[in-house]
């Protein structure tokens, strides 16, 4: 003011001011007020620190990034706040957009935001960002221009979009948002109906985003506004849309308040790791009955994700990862474990979301990055084996044409290796980083790519030990966030490639197996403990033992066929087990052994019956003939009885005066193969549900496997893995009884049964060269995290050449794990494997 007026007459002005301040101001002297406050502003210039912002929204080409900017005032200014015009003001959010004071020269950062308000006309849009006090434009502004280009995209008339000013009236969500309640009716919600699908961007209650389908709207005195809401898709949001976005992840990525944990030279992230896959005594404090898992994992990561949607379909998508990576793992066994296996965490970072403007709609993607290992296999003596690998992978899916097709590549730029195993140690343990999208809260496609050690023992006399590495990759495409009518997949070591890295020579130890199973009381299907058990071999003692609280026994005992165990407790009658092989090293699992209780009289009796069905329909089979020999698994011994009639139409047999106490049954008959099952009979009761299982007469060249089980649970599935002769592999189960077989020529499902019992039938007619694995999977349990409803179903697997029954196998007792590993079949040679796990990958080898 100094400069406008005399030095006499401002004082005197300004005085006058002050004097009529209490009295009120006339309209000319706030005029002259406002001109002085306006001459003071243009005194103050702002700069800022970048050019104008130009920005493109909408096509779904990517993430607009956030405008990082700041201003700086040649002069201190108080409670300023920062705007945008009115004609960018909707598609922009400035954050801080207020400032209590601007100190002279001190620059003031700011991060503009982008987005698309709902029904924005497609067109360019311009206008600036201005700095204000007091209503005051302060000059310099910052030009913004915004460009709308909705790249063809077209959004669902029933779709509504919910920004931040919505949820802040929010009162109550359910978890999963089924229920959503508002203490006031939002504006943006005002004519919301049944049918509509709520789209969110990343908000404060909605750190995902979302996308949900409106059920039924409710209100009630306390809640003016009540959303039922289930589950909505990307083509229930749009009619067409495309999006694809690219993105390398960094440190820079990790969401808030999460460790990035930096990378070194190459690599962007870093990841040491040491876990403890087994604790003999689950003791912290002992150290010398652990396996361990260590080293380190460097690693870069980058990701593709893509889809096009028209007419409300989904007709494309695709997922890649690509990484680089050098990994650095030992195996550390300092005691024996039967065989086992586990998958675990070993380290996880959310990354910031990353929202795409699809027309007016926010697509929220957000990576999670994690390392995972998982081990299986057993270990019968302290061993030791490491690799060190350096490779690059690309691993994902595309979709099209109704299909998707996994993408996969690899190169390895080196891998190492060193093992000192003990006789008995055939592990495999992976460990590698992997990446889930999930599109809003929804999991997606997801990518892990592991490297691996694998030790085998045993199998050449010279060497008697190798150690190999590799790499593979498993892929998995959740749709559910996609489009209804898009049917996930799954590709399992979509790469794989394995190498001689390490090998020892001299001859194999001597080595021991292991007898074990379960002991219940037949009547009431309770573990029974103390039961002694004894093991001989050609009439000698080789061990014995007792059952623990659980009923469950362990026998230890050298590599060899023909053993005998009787099991006998007082007040039952014994129970006799034959013809038991053992390999060394492994475990060989009996069938539940029922002790039955010594009846009161000598010469009472029992009587038994049952139902033989057909494997490959279920159905009973008549005319067949059953014996009857004492013992368990007694095949060849003397037949004590047998059912004077065949089996009636409904395949239905029947014996009565039999002696109490333990069977085998044989039932055979023209054009079937024999079949042996256990059956037990209780002095004065008719015990009519001992059924089996009989199979059609294989041809040469063929392979059934047979799965039956006990009442609970009510739908086991067999699930068969297996090479074909491009080079792929297939994955057969009770799907591809409903669906058509691609495989048809190579392996059917006959049979699938969902009501307990079985059977479950697979066959396989045309061998080819390579690794098939039998598994077993609870689907009534599924999604059990604790079950162990499959170890203790009684299920028994039977394998069946073209000569008869070629192994059996029974469920390992009191085990967690809703899959069971059974076996691997190659050429003629069939490995137990009896692993219990939650893990579906154990299912491919």
């Amino acid at each position: 003011m100094l400069h406008v007026f005399n030095r006499n007459g401002a004082l005197l002005f300004m005085v006058a001011l002050a004097v009529c301040a209490s009295a009120g101001l006339s309209s000319a002297q706030d005029a002259a007020l406002e001109d002085l406050a306006a001459i003071e502003a243009a005194k103050t210039s702002i700069a800022w620190d970048s050019g104008p912002i130009k920005v493109t929204i909408g096509n779904g080409l990517g993430v607009v990034e956030d405008a990082a900017i700041a201003f700086t005032a040649s002069a201190a200014i108080q409670n300023v706040t920062v705007v945008a015009t009115s004609t960018v003001a909707g598609f922009v959010d400035i954050s801080p957009a207020y400032f209590d004071a601007v100190p002279a020269g001190v620059p003031c950062s700011l991060t503009v935001r982008f987005r698309v308000p709902a029904g924005a006309v497609a067109g360019r849009y311009k206008g600036s960002i201005q700095v204000m006090s007091g209503g005051l434009k302060y000059n310099r502004t910052l030009g913004v221009t915004i460009t709308v280009d909705y790249a063809g995209a077209a959004v669902a008339a029933a779709t509504r979009v919910i920004t931040q000013s919505t949820w802040d009236a929010l009162q109550y969500a359910a978890p999963d948002y089924s229920l959503i309640e508002f203490l006031a009716i939002p504006a943006e919600l005002v004519f919301v109906q049944p049918g509509d699908v709520l789209a969110s961007g990343v908000t404060a209650q909605t750190p995902f985003g979302l996308v949900r389908k409106v059920v039924s709207v409710g209100s009630d005195p306390d809640t003016p506004l009540s959303l039922i809401c289930s589950g909505a898709t990307l083509a229930d949001v749009f009619t067409s849309a495309t999006l694809a976005i690219t993105k390398v992840l960094s440190p820079e990525d990790v969401a808030d308040g999460q460790d990035p944990v930096g990378g070194s030279g190459p690599y962007d992230f870093f990841v040491p790791y040491a876990d403890v896959l087994h604790d003999a005594d689950d003791d912290p404090g002992t150290t010398d009955d652990r396996v361990t898992l260590a080293g380190t994992i460097k690693f870069d990561s980058r990701f593709s994700f893509a889809f096009g949607i028209a007419a409300s379909v989904v007709q494309s998508a695709s997922f890649t990862s690509e990484t680089g990576r050098e990994i650095e793992m030992t195996l550390d066994a300092q005691s024996g474990i039967a065989p086992f296996a586990k998958e675990t965490d070993l380290w996880s970072r959310q990354m910031k979301p990353l929202t795409v403007w699809v027309g007016w709609v926010p697509v929220v993607i957000t990576p999670v990055l994690t390392v995972r290992a998982d081990v299986a296999g057993d270990v019968a003596a302290p061993s030791q084996a490491s690799v060190t690998e350096s490779a690059t992978m690309t691993a994902g899916a595309e979709y099209a044409g109704g299909v998707w097709q996994p993408v996969a590549s690899f190169s390895v730029a080196s891998l190492a290796g060193a093992a000192s195993p003990a006789p008995g140690c055939n592990v495999k343990a992976r460990v590698g980083p992997g990446i889930d999208l999930l599109v809003y809260d929804v999991l997606a496609p997801s990518a892990q790519p592991d490297g691996y050690l694998r030790t085998q023992t045993g199998a050449v006399p010279e060497p008697w030990w190798q150690l190999h590495g590799g790499i593979e990759a498993d892929i998995g495409v959740a749709t559910g966030v996609l489009d209804n009518a898009v049917s996930g997949a799954m590709f399992p070591a979509a790469v794989q490639y394995e190498a001689l890295v390490a090998e020892g020579g001299g001859t194999t130890p001597a080595e021991d197996g292991f007898v074990s199973g379960i002991v219940r009381d037949a009547a009431t299907g309770a573990p029974l403990a103390g039961v002694h058990a004894v093991a001989t071999i050609e009439g000698s003692p080789a061990a014995g033992g007792y059952t623990i609280a659980d009923g469950t026994f362990t026998l230890t005992v050298p590599a060899a066929d023909g053993y005998t165990v009787v099991f006998s407790k007082t007040g039952y009658l014994s129970a006799t087990y034959l013809d038991i092989s053992v390999a060394g090293a492994l475990t060989t699992y009996l069938e539940p052994i029922l002790q039955i209780d010594e009846p009161d009289d000598p010469e009472d009796t029992g009587a038994i019956g049952g139902t033989i069905v057909n494997a490959l329909t279920g159905l009973g089979v008549s005319g067949l003939t059953v014996q009857l020999r004492e013992g368990f698994n007694n095949t060849t011994g003397t037949v004590v009885a047998t059912a004077p009639l065949p089996t009636d139409a409904a395949g239905h047999y029947s014996i009565t005066e039999l002696a109490p106490g333990n069977y085998t049954a044989r039932t055979y008959g023209d054009d079937y193969h024999d079949a042996y099952f256990s059956v037990i009979c209780v002095a004065n009761l008719t015990i009519d549900n001992q059924d089996a299982t009989i199979t059609p007469i294989l041809s040469p060249g063929e392979t059934r496997i047979v799965l039956t089980w006990g009442e609970v649970p009510a739908d086991l599935d067999a699930h068969l893995t297996g090479p074909v002769p491009d080079g792929s592999r297939f994955w057969i189960y009770y799907y591809y009884l409903y669906h058509p077989n691609p495989w048809a020529a190579y392996v059917l499902l006959d049979h699938d049964d969902t009501t307990s019992y079985g059977p479950e039938t697979i066959t396989i007619l045309e061998q080819i060269d390579g690794v098939y694995r039998f598994c077993v999977h609870d689907f009534t349990n599924g999604g059990s995290t604790t079950s162990t409803a499959l170890s203790n179903s009684g299920a028994l697997v039977r394998v069946y050449r073209d000569t008869g029954l070629a192994a059996m196998f029974a469920v390992p007792p009191n085990r967690a794990g809703t899959l069971w590993a059974v076996f691997d079949m190659s050429g003629d040679t069939i490995t137990p494997l009896n692993i219990m796990t939650f893990d579906p990958t154990v299912i491919h080898p």
